[in-house]
């Protein structure tokens, strides 16, 4: 059987330390029917000689310039150009098992899947102690899809499902979808995954490595930015996609999803300096939601998150302490 082509999208800024990793990774991947599309975001360190390396020495490594418009905008330059019946995105700083392309294709390929999707790990310093891969996929249901991503705290599940990186995806998705310019921009896209994908495909198999740094938008530096609060957004979005009678049965933990992500936010961002803007950006909207949707939560339920807005720190001490 001919490999199909498999377009791999990779933004580029100043990823210098990390970027001869990531793209050693791509290069020694045991399928070999790529095409790789590095997007250099205007980075000024060695980013683009470290790029212009790899063309040289593979001729599967293509470089694309622009300007610096962020990881979305990015990735969105790389879906103009792909020519992948698939596409897979990494970022600058991560990189993937060698076999990770070829059993996340054979994956989709058995189950004539649109998105075949594989386990992560994080990591801080260094590298992943690669270990044995035992691959054994399963078909996930776009209702236990629209579950996990609805998960929150200690049982939150929603990550595996919300990367872009861990997945290979049909092309075809993105014909009329791209990536929207905010940060945390794989949160808006999940739903949409998940409406136009007829089947998904999921395996344990660590196959992703997902590196952690300060200077992340996730990390130290940035955990008190209020831009996270898109995640809120994002998880409005769902709750209109899902709304219709075939997603009754699942609708309610969507709804409250909203409510403990909104909770959650809160905490995770107040502080001295913006805890009056976070008010002012969190109450009224969830507010309004409360109120909308107050017929579909039990008394209990509807309480449980009016007591919030009454007393923030009591749901702290309950839900954090």
């Amino acid at each position: 059987m001919e490999l199909e082509l498999i377009t791999i999208i990779v933004p580029v800024y100043n990823a210098e330390k990390y970027l001869s990793k990531c793209l050693n990774s791509l290069k020694e991947q045991s399928y070999q029917n790529l095409e790789i599309i590095m997007i250099n975001d205007g980075s000024t360190d060695s980013s683009v000689e470290i790029c212009n390396e790899f063309c040289k020495s593979d001729n599967r490594f293509t470089l694309i310039e622009q300007k610096n418009k962020g990881l979305s905008m990015a990735r969105n330059t790389g879906l103009d150009y792909m020519h992948g019946k698939y596409v897979f995105f990494l970022d600058s700083d991560d990189y993937i098992h060698k076999e990770c392309i070829e059993l996340l294709y054979e994956n989709a390929i058995e189950f004539e899947a649109d998105i075949s999707m594989c386990n992560y790990v994080k990591f801080q310093n260094g590298q992943v102690i690669e270990k044995k891969i035992y691959n054994e996929p399963i078909q996930l249901l776009k209702k236990e899809m629209i579950l996990d991503i609805s998960t929150t705290g200690v049982n939150n599940r929603s990550e595996r499902i919300v990367l872009a990186c861990n997945k290979l995806i049909k092309s075809e998705i993105f014909q009329n979808l791209r990536f929207p310019n905010r940060i945390h921009e794989d949160e808006f896209m999940i739903h949409r995954y998940i409406l136009q994908a007829k089947k998904i495909v999921w395996t344990d198999a660590v196959l992703y490595y997902y590196r952690q740094h300060d200077e992340s938008i996730t990390g130290k530096k940035n955990r008190k930015d209020l831009k996270h609060l898109a995640v809120l957004e994002a998880v409005r979005m769902r709750i209109k996609a899902f709304s219709g009678n075939e997603y009754e049965d699942v609708f309610l933990q969507v709804l409250c999803s909203y409510f403990e992500n909104a909770i959650i936010q809160f905490l995770l961002l107040a502080c001295k300096e913006n805890k009056k803007k976070l008010i002012w950006r969190i109450y009224p909207q969830y507010l309004c939601t409360l109120i909308r949707y107050s017929g579909r939560l039990s008394r209990r339920q509807f309480l449980h998150y009016l007591l919030f807005l009454i007393s923030p720190q009591y749901y702290r001490k309950r839900y954090w302490d």
